[in-house]
């Protein structure tokens, strides 16, 4: 049992240092949000979204920023309807990017602002209506 556990962690390590996105994404999504979904995070989230995203998601998060013309995939409407997604969910793209439709900010904003546009976009979801 412990040469398995031993086994798996290794493996985990072997992609983690290989640059694993997908792995790096998935283990973030996994971690408790550290910041309060609170009016204060959601408030300096919203200040970071504006500096940081809204060239390409718009200053209203609703995916019509300046920049979403010029790029190959539209980006991500916040506001839309059908959007739901958790804030660990939102977080890790945030993070940790999606392929070639968007960066990765884990290197260039800390990990709790990164939390706190987190909180801000998930604040914007339209709650879900029951259907008859």
């Amino acid at each position: 049992m412990r040469t398995r556990h031993a086994l798996q962690l290794a493996c985990v390590a072997a992609l983690l240092a290989a640059g694993c996105t997908h792995l790096r994404m998935g283990l973030f999504v996994l971690k408790d949000n550290p910041r309060e979904d609170d009016p204060a995070s959601i408030s300096q989230g919203r200040a970071a979204f504006e500096a940081n995203c809204a060239q390409c998601h718009g200053e209203r998060a609703d995916g019509h920023g300046p920049l979403a013309a010029t790029l190959p995939v539209l980006p991500t409407d916040f506001t839309a309807p059908g959007y739901h997604k958790s804030t660990n969910r939102i977080s890790g793209h945030i993070a940790y990017g999606k392929g070639d439709a968007m960066p990765a900010f884990i290197n260039a904003l800390p990990e709790n602002t990164i939390w706190d546009i987190g909180n801000y976009l998930h604040s914007l979801q339209k709650p879900e209506t029951e259907h008859s």
